[in-house]
């Protein structure tokens, strides 16, 4: 029987297939996705980036999760113009981007010397990982990572071609020049991008003995500007508009038991698909997964799942002594490095495989990695009530628009988050608290599209008597993600601490 030769996608079709359904199940999800907690904050910081004081103030103070995205606030604001509040529209936009990023993963991997075959496993390999972009392509405030995610791939394409026409002895300037602006658009986006000479190195140090003198030359110039670019970032938001340091923001770096915690998360969340995959190749692919050992791509092979894996390291290191918990969010970008790593420890089983005549595609094993945790993924989301977002924030909408169609101006709202934390999810949050959170003043103003109203959420169950701050038009109670109006049952006693976002 012929081989195909290695740089052939022997496993184009059932690729193309599992990226096919992969795409389409979170397509159809996006359908059912709402806006949460932080998205009605960000939204409503959006809509006032795009208006005259918003223009100047967005680039000079931080958002108010003490960050600096500025480029991000106008993407918000964007979509907002372009859709309104509407978010399946905007989540098919991060979908998009999501399948753009895993097409610039496998542009990657060729410039690394990957053969098509792993270029194509390593782009459907990062939709194998729902658990890693679930709350990025199906949460609106995590266009922060999406954005960022696209920048930072750019700037690594870019960062290789301005390496080879180094070493071809063409100019790099304009290639270094595109890297430097491409980082410094996703550092506006997100901090994380901090880390991406740490993940260039992972993913050159191995490769360096492979490298001829010229293109070393040519790696260090590249590498050493990135460096510089990183470095007067890092200056401006460390010591012109820093991120508070101190009591409980939640960003606040510190190393502690608390870093021994996220490691494990790291490595169970990120670890679950290489050993899946490898241990079912194994299973399925007995001969040709002992005869990849030996086969002379095997060393090229073990540079790239290393370098991979280096790269998912690099990218993981700024939230580990992150006080508060771990985040699903975190794991978006250092998925892709694990894509990266996976992909060409399983072209190299693909190529022995097929050396040895056997049929068996390697992207079994994926498939049935991706529907394992697409499944348990769903089961989260249904477990915290994500598929009734939508549903319960256009009930709160077109109640209050009903009974207060037009509230006087610097009128306020009460809201009783008045259900069982353990009964309502799994997550120990109530479903009112999980889709509106301490942002309900941010709701009304956007229902409203208002900015003098306001709000106030009061944790724990109804009071029977309730003293309300001055201006409260309403009081609400809330109970599985529901409203209805509280009715006062005796006469006014005083008012219990709540918070005012």
């Amino acid at each position: 029987m012929h081989a195909p030769p290695p740089d052939e996608p022997r496993d184009h079709k059932p690729a193309v297939w599992l990226l096919s359904c992969l795409a389409l199940t979170l397509c159809a999800a996006t359908a059912l996705g709402g806006f949460r907690a932080d998205d009605w904050i960000n939204l409503e910081r959006g809509r006032w980036a795009w208006t005259a004081a918003g223009a100047h103030d967005l680039w000079t103070s931080l958002n108010p999760f003490t960050l600096y995205r500025p480029l991000v606030d106008l993407w918000h604001g964007l979509m907002l113009r372009l859709f309104g509040l509407n978010p399946p529209p905007m989540l098919l936009v991060l979908s998009a981007l999501l399948l753009g990023q895993s097409l610039l993963l496998g542009r990657l991997v060729r410039e690394h010397g990957g053969s098509r075959n792993a270029a194509m496993l390593a782009t459907v390999a990062v939709w194998c990982q729902p658990n890693a972009y679930a709350w990025t392509a199906l949460w609106v405030s995590n266009a922060t990572g999406s954005l960022m995610a696209t920048f930072a791939l750019i700037s690594l394409l870019l960062f290789a071609r301005a390496a080879r026409k180094g070493a071809r002895g063409r100019t790099m300037l304009p290639s270094l020049i595109g890297m430097a602006l491409a980082f410094l658009a996703g550092a506006l986006c997100k901090e994380e991008i901090v880390l991406l000479p740490g993940a260039v190195f992972a993913l050159e140090w191995l490769r360096w003995p492979q490298r001829d003198a010229r293109e070393r030359r040519a790696i260090v110039v590249a590498w050493v500007t990135l460096v510089i670019v990183t470095g007067a970032y890092t200056i401006f938001r460390t010591h012109i508009l820093p991120t508070p340091q101190m009591g409980e923001n939640r960003y606040h770096l510190r190393f502690g038991a608390h870093v021994f915690h996220n490691i494990g998360f790291f490595l169970q969340q990120l670890g679950a698909m290489p050993l899946v995959t490898l241990v079912l190749a194994r299973f399925l692919m007995p001969a040709a997964f002992t005869a990849a050992r030996s086969s002379a791509a095997w060393q090229q092979a073990r540079i790239g799942v290393l370098s991979g894996l280096g790269w998912a390291v690099a990218a993981s290191l700024l939230y580990l002594p992150i006080s508060g918990r771990p985040a699903y969010g975190y794991l978006y970008v250092p998925a892709f490095g694990v894509a990266y790593a996976l992909a060409f420890a399983l072209d190299l089983v693909s190529q022995a495989a097929a050396a040895a005549g056997s049929r068996r595609s390697v992207v079994a094993p994926l498939a049935v990695h991706a529907v394992l945790a697409a499944v348990l993924c769903g089961a989260g989301l249904v477990g915290i009530a994500w598929h009734r977002y939508p549903q319960l924030a256009a009930d709160a909408e077109a109640r209050l628009l009903s009974e207060h169609p037009a509230p006087p101006r610097g009128a306020r709202m009460v809201f009783f988050d008045a259900g069982d934390p353990k009964r309502e999810t799994f997550a120990g949050r109530t479903i009112f608290n999980l889709v509106f959170d301490d942002a309900s003043g941010s709701f009304l103003r956007l229902v409203y599209d208002r900015d003098d109203l306001d709000a106030v959420i009061l944790h724990g169950p109804a009071p029977k008597t309730y003293t309300p701050p001055p201006g409260t038009i309403a009081i609400y109670r809330a109970q599985m993600g529901e409203l209805t109006p509280w009715i006062q049952t005796a006469p006014s006693a005083p008012a219990p601490t709540g918070r005012n976002p």
